[in-house]
Formats: C-alpha cells, structure tokens, sequence
C-alpha cells in the first residue's frame, strides 16, 4: 500500500504549492478564502488540459511562470511527469518545514503534462483536504482525506498509462522498499503501481478508496478481491486450510497476507469470506468463532462433542486429516462446540470452562462449591490444565449448569458485577 508518510508530506507540499499554508507575512491563513481561486489556477484557470500555462493565473506561490515542455533555451524541463515533480515538491519543501514559496523551483521546472495531472489532485488537496484538516490532531487527517476524497485524481497522478502484469498484492509488498530513498519516494510507489495490471490497479482503487472511508469490517469484499487478485477455485473452505497454515510459518505480515491470498485462488469465491474467517480464527480464536470453524468444515455427521474430542486427541501429533476427519463425523453444532473447547481452551478464552463442561457432561460426585474450590487450588499447579479438568470431570450432572458461569467470571475476573455475584453466591449455597 501506499506509503502513508509519504502521502501526508505530498499533501502538504502540495496545498503550500497552491497557497495554503499559513501567510507569515501577515500572519493570515489562506486555507478557505483563496481554496477556490488557487484551485482555479492549478485545475482549470490555466488551461492546464490543454497545454497552457498550469502554475500561472493568480499564481498560488509567488509568480513564477510554471507550464511548457521546455526552458527558455529549448531545453526539455526537468520534471516530465507528475511523481517526478511531485518528488522535487517534497524534496524542496520537507527541510524548510514547507514555507511559502519552497516549491516554486520544482513548478518551474515542470512540463504541462505534468502540472495537468497534478493539477486536480492539487486542487482537491487544497479545497478539501487543507481546510478540513487544518485543526485536526490526527497525524492522518491529510492522508486519509487524500485519498478518500481525492483519490481518482491521486492514482491519476502516479498512472503512466501503460501498465504491467503485476496483481493487486504487489504494491504492498514493492512499496515497502520506497522508504529506502526519500528524495524519490513517490516516484517509488507510482512504479509499484504502474507495475500492475489494469484490473489490478482497479482492484487497489476500489480497496483504499474503501478502507479510507469506511471501517475495516465494511471493506471485505474489496480486501479479498484485491488479496486474491480476483482469482478464485474449486476447493471448499475445509478443504484448504491446511495451505493457510503453512502461510504462518513465513515472516513478515505482508508476506503471510500474499500468501493467504494465493490459497484463497484455489477456493470457491462464494467461500472467500468464510475461508478467511477461519484463517484469522485458527490463529486468534475468539467469541463466534466455533461456529466460523463448523461452517468451513461443513460436517455431515452426527457425532456429539465428547466423541469428537476423544476422537481429536486420539489422533497422531501434526496428523491434521485425522483430526478434520473427526470433526466431520459430528453434527454442525457439536463441531462449533468441540471448537471451543479445542482452539478456545488454547487461547484462553473466558467461555472455556463452560464450553467444556456442555460438550464433555460430566456425572461426577462433587458439588458446584467443591467444584469451585477445587479449580481455585489448582492455581500454581504445575499442570494447571489438567489440574482444571480433573476436577471439572467430577461436577455433579445437577451442578454443571450452576458451575459455567462461575468459571467465566473467574476468567474475566469478575468478581463484583451483580451477575457474577449472583452466580457464585447460588454455586456456593450448593454445597
């Protein structure tokens, strides 16, 4: 993805090459008042569309007469595209601070086809962007409003028009070696980009438009359209998860998200969304998950958690078919339920001791006090896990129900909401 830092300083420089920033002559702020005509002057008052002169007009910076191919002498202008000018903007202007003035060299030095399609990004910068985010205290403001607000104008900066045969993920995984030369960061990234195809470049659009906008949650399906490039498969989600565990074994989470969605491009794209939901909940597993787990392995069984639990653990270490074949004997929801107590139990989750109680239904002798007590003076055991369900394998059938919600609130360590107190107070009395 496009460098965030690099986005906010392009902004900057820009809105300062247009006339935003604060006037320290006089001390007045000329983000809103001259928005318009500065705007008029980069987008539209100089005919920047049909090679006339695209810095002129009123002149946002101070009177220098940018546009043309070439200098006086007939020599071709330095800046021949919009990152290549884009790049002198932030070069000039980072270590003055962005003052007044900074960028006035590189606009010069620029040709019109140049300043023609930086013209509207800077245009939007300026009349949008600056003014919304002038007071702002979040360091993104300028970035996220760029390319939400202004972003067919920002990828029609960087588009050369040509492009390449490189799919959406590309751009995440080549932009991460833009930050090794600063002085060509944008010029950088818009060689990632233009190294992508067409329904790739489409494909990053649609995502960051969304992602800028929006949560992360109403962005899903742009986010596996561009992490699988739009491919998609035959195999069911159950069918290739093994494909997505092999992924956590590569470093970097860029290189795990490229590869997750190369093993999304052999699965059936109406279970994109579900694969990838199990993905994310074999690695953090967390409420709801269980059910996430059943639907991709869709059993057609009719096995209750308990069997399927003894079946899983009976399995050899690492013999992960086994262990899905077990799975799928049991029904839909006793898998949810074995997967609570399987993957939740591993990770710590408050509902496990409950989970495990519902699916394994102990018929012991000990009441929910003793129950109680029992888990409580496994603390410092070291075997603590199996301390726990020793002594939950001894419940009374009669006190099961009186014990779950005492065990999550020990897990959420809540001791003093009226539900908890509630529910070791009636596990108590059972004595």
């Amino acid at each position: 993805m496009m460098n965030r830092a690099a986005c906010v300083a392009l902004t900057a420089a820009l809105a300062v090459a247009c006339g935003g920033e604060t006037d320290k002559s006089t001390g007045g702020t000329d983000t809103g008042a001259t928005a318009d005509g500065a705007a008029s002057d980069a987008a539209g008052g100089s005919d920047a569309t049909t090679g006339g002169d695209a810095a002129t007009g009123s002149d946002a910076t101070s009177g220098t007469d940018a546009g043309g191919t070439t200098d006086a002498g007939g020599k071709p202008k330095t800046h021949q595209t919009c990152p290549a000018v884009a790049d002198c903007v932030l070069a000039a202007c980072a270590p003055t601070g962005f003052k007044d003035g900074c960028s006035d060299a590189c606009l010069a030095d620029a040709a019109d086809a140049a300043l023609a399609k930086g013209g509207p990004l800077l245009a939007c910068a300026q009349k949008t962007c600056v003014p919304a985010c002038k007071d702002s205290k979040d360091k993104d403001c300028l970035s996220d409003c760029m390319s939400g607000k202004c972003g067919a104008d920002f990828f029609n900066c960087m588009d050369d028009g040509k492009g390449g045969d490189k799919g959406c993920t590309h751009v995440l995984t080549c932009g991460q070696s833009c930050d090794a030369d600063p002085s060509k960061e944008f010029s950088c990234n818009a060689a990632c980009y233009n190294a992508m195809s067409a329904a790739g470049k489409t494909q990053l659009k649609a995502f960051m438009g969304c992602m800028s906008t929006k949560k992360e949650e109403e962005c899903i399906a742009e986010t596996l359209t561009c992490v699988s490039e739009g491919k998609s498969g035959t195999k069911k989600c159950g069918e290739h998860l093994d494909c997505a565990e092999k992924c956590a074994d590569v470093k970097g989470d860029l290189a795990q998200l490229v590869c997750t969605g190369k093993c999304l491009q052999d699965v059936d794209a109406k279970e994109h969304t579900l694969y990838v939901g199990a993905v994310a909940c074999g690695a953090d597993f967390d409420e709801g998950c269980g059910d996430v787990m059943a639907q991709c392995i869709a059993p057609t069984g009719t096995d209750t958690c308990k069997v399927i639990v003894g079946c899983a653990a009976a399995c050899k270490d690492d013999d992960d078919a086994c262990v899905a074949g077990c799975f799928a004997k049991g029904s839909k929801s006793e898998a949810a339920l074995a997967f609570e107590v399987a993957l939740g139990c591993d990770n710590d989750q408050p509902n496990c001791g409950a989970s495990w109680l519902t699916c394994m239904q102990p018929d012991g002798k000990n009441s929910c006090a003793a129950s109680a007590k029992c888990v409580s003076d496994c603390d410092g055991n070291s075997d603590e896990a199996t301390c726990i369900m020793t002594c939950l394998g001894e419940v009374k059938k009669a006190s099961v129900d009186l014990l779950k919600p005492v065990l999550t609130c020990a897990a959420k360590d809540d001791t003093t909401s009226t539900e908890c107190k509630g529910a070791l107070g009636k596990c108590l009395a059972d004595q």
